[in-house]
């Protein structure tokens, strides 16, 4: 029934041979509108690996002419292939936006098909960012739905996600058995691209097992396929397995040879992450020939792809490959250097995928007791979830304490009113660690020691209960330390600042996404008045976290079926955006503390939400540094007002 493979469904119309977009625009221009979207998304599919930057512009107009004709069902089908193009192009933020807006328009028009489809599309982004749990409840709600349509072929898309959480997981018997399953069911559709990639999987479990000759038969059958097909991108993956293979068994010539191979290749179609893998893995190679000015230009060239592509995935292996050379060459002193902004960016991201995390998900996919398979492998997950939340809130609980007592040691030699800064930051943070995260890390244990202690006597009801208020402690935890840390480095001066010309409209239907599932929990509605062409001058980072700060602090201070819109006005050379909702509003007192670090307190919200205050100082430093000013406007009982403006931009 379908051809589409990793997320799409094939349409029937013609596909065009022409690869120029003019010659697309011009042989398009005349027809219908929706002949116009079935061949421009026809040739965005076809040129998604080719020429991705062609592929986009195509995807978007298609996007525009359904938008226009209002037609929701071409609409869902087109944000889902542009979705598919930049997560191609690693721009795994766009294409998760991109997704749930599909999602949101196929439920509206109950469209079961495109419904599968953007579930395991959301999934698979959540599997590559390393969130697991929640990448597995995107995929169970899509396989259940592809299973009920009986639609093979994106069963074997599920099957196939589930292999590399195991694989994640480095459980690789169970990645085996459901590559096993997959491949069975592409073999009944016939969809030859489907089967190579899932057996170029296959090869990859057995390399990580070490059973190199096993990986060795897979990935040239693969290779194969791949020539066959004219498949590049997988040619420049299989050719990338078989230089590791080679560079395992110390065969290092032999290593380089596929790895310029596959770097020649990535080069011709345009794939950013190759280019940038092989030349890391080239200036290894080059390391352990001990021909070292080869090996720095190599890892050189892999740095600034990383920077230009402003891919933090990508700049945090880079800087792990570098560790690894510099270890080669007994430079340690470098290799700690690298060693440490790895782990800065690693802090970075794993803290961005605990919020996407912990705002998204709202509850364990509650499967039926026959399911047993599913329940094992929720379980799981989960727990393995859970550890490396502990894992890295330790870690950065850690890595503040060293901030703070390498900062003191530098005050002694600088003047007092440094010193006296270093010290007001060094008490805010340590009066927070010790009181504000005490309680959600008490909940935390307790639950879990229940649950470890007499899990066979507790009711599924209790632990679902259990579940949830571990899941609202970590939430609790997570928020405080992204803004604890943020604050702390911008406080410090060690924050990165860039600011550029920002779209509000995104910036605020990012955020919505984020807390929607927050709302409606409360049935709170967000409501946007910002226009969709007004921009700010502003550090992207910055503004988004001071949005959802603020939109956070509507959502628990506003009672159920209430609602926080967010507008913004251009004044002179400044924006003004307001949050608004209809609160419980505050008194004097407490507006007149909000944003002051020495006396910030927490009330808990409408339905007893818990917060440490702490995210309101947050607003105002980055406001601040952006050239702007922050206030409030609120009566008790009538809700409440947060004003902050922006340079309009240049």
């Amino acid at each position: 029934m379908t051809k589409y493979y990793l997320f799409f469904v094939l349409h029937t119309s013609l596909i065009f041979s022409q690869s120029s977009l003019d010659s697309l625009f011009k042989s398009v221009s005349g027809n219908k509108d929706t002949v116009k979207i079935n061949q421009l998304l026809d040739y965005t599919w076809i040129n998604k690996d080719k020429n991705p930057k062609l592929a986009l512009v195509s995807g978007k107009e298609a996007v525009k002419i359904a938008r226009q004709i209002k037609h929701k069902k071409f609409l869902a089908e087109s944000l889902n292939l542009v979705g598919v193009v930049n997560k191609e192009l690693a721009q795994y933020d766009k294409s998760l936006t991109l997704y749930k807006e599909a999602l949101q328009i196929a439920e509206e028009i109950k469209d079961s098909f495109q419904i599968a489809y953007s579930l395991n599309n959301i999934g698979n982004i959540y599997r590559i960012q390393g969130s697991l749990a929640l990448a597995l409840d995107y995929i169970f709600k899509s396989l259940n739905v592809f299973e009920k349509l009986n639609e093979k072929t994106g069963v074997a898309l599920c099957t196939e996600n589930i292999a590399l959480i195991y694989k994640r997981q480095n459980n690789y018997a169970k990645a085996l058995e459901y590559l096993g399953r997959t491949l069975a069911l592409q073999e009944k559709t016939g969809d030859r691209a489907g089967r190579a990639k899932s057996l170029n999987i296959v090869a990859e479990v057995y390399f990580e097992k070490g059973d190199f000759e096993s990986a060795m038969n897979f990935y040239l059958e693969v290779e194969k396929e791949y020539s066959a097909l004219n498949e590049k991108n997988g040619l420049v993956t299989v050719w990338d397995g078989i230089a590791g293979i080679f560079y395992k068994n110390k065969e290092y010539e032999k290593a380089l040879s596929y790895h310029r191979r596959a770097l020649n290749l990535a080069f011709k179609i345009k794939n950013v992450q190759s280019i940038f893998t092989n030349y890391m893995k080239l200036g290894l190679i080059y390391g352990r020939l001990g021909k070292f000015n080869d090996a720095d230009t190599c890892f050189a060239k892999g740095l600034e792809i990383s920077h230009k592509a402003k891919d933090v995935n990508m700049e945090m292996n880079g800087y792990n490959y570098l560790t690894e050379y510099c270890e080669l060459k007994k430079d340690y002193q470098k290799a700690l250097y690298y060693l440490k902004k790895y782990n800065s960016l690693n802090e970075t991201l794993s803290k961005k995928e605990n919020i996407e995390q912990v705002a998204e998900i709202e509850a364990i996919y509650k499967w039926e007791k026959n399911e047993k398979e599913r329940s094992l492998l929720h379980k799981d997950v989960e727990l393995k979830e859970t550890q490396r939340n502990y894992l890295v809130f330790i870690v950065i609980l850690a890595l503040l304490a060293m901030a703070i007592v390498y900062k003191m040691y530098l005050s002694k030699k600088a003047d007092h009113v440094k010193l006296t800064k270093n010290n007001r930051m060094k008490d805010t943070l340590l009066r927070i660690i010790a009181h504000d995260l005490k309680t959600p890390f008490t909940v935390i244990f307790g639950y879990t020691d229940v649950l470890r202690e007499d899990f066979k006597n507790i009711s599924d009801e209790e632990k679902l209960s259990y579940i949830d208020s571990i899941r609202k402690a970590s939430k609790l935890s997570v928020q405080l330390l992204e803004n604890l840390t943020m604050w702390a480095k911008s406080y410090a001066d060690k924050l990165e600042f860039k600011p550029a010309n920002i779209n509000l409209n995104e910036a605020v239907k990012e955020n919505f996404y984020i807390l929607d599932s927050s709302a409606e929990n409360k049935n709170i509605s967000l409501i946007s008045e910002v226009p969709e062409d007004i921009e700010a001058f502003a550090d992207e980072e910055m503004l988004k976290t001071i949005l959802r700060n603020l939109i956070t602090n509507g959502i628990k201070f506003t009672k159920n079926g209430g609602s926080v819109k967010v507008s913004c006005e251009l004044l002179g050379n400044e924006i003004v955006i307001m949050v608004e909702d209809n609160g419980i509003g505050m008194d004097d007192i407490t507006m007149k503390s909000l944003f002051d670090p020495d006396e910030f307190s927490s009330n808990e919200g409408t339905e007893g939400e818990r917060g440490s205050g702490f995210g309101l100082i947050v607003c105002k430093e980055f406001v601040t540094k952006n050239g702007g000013r922050i206030w409030v406007e609120s009566e008790l009982d009538k809700g409440s007002k947060f004003y902050f403006t922006l340079p309009s931009p240049i």
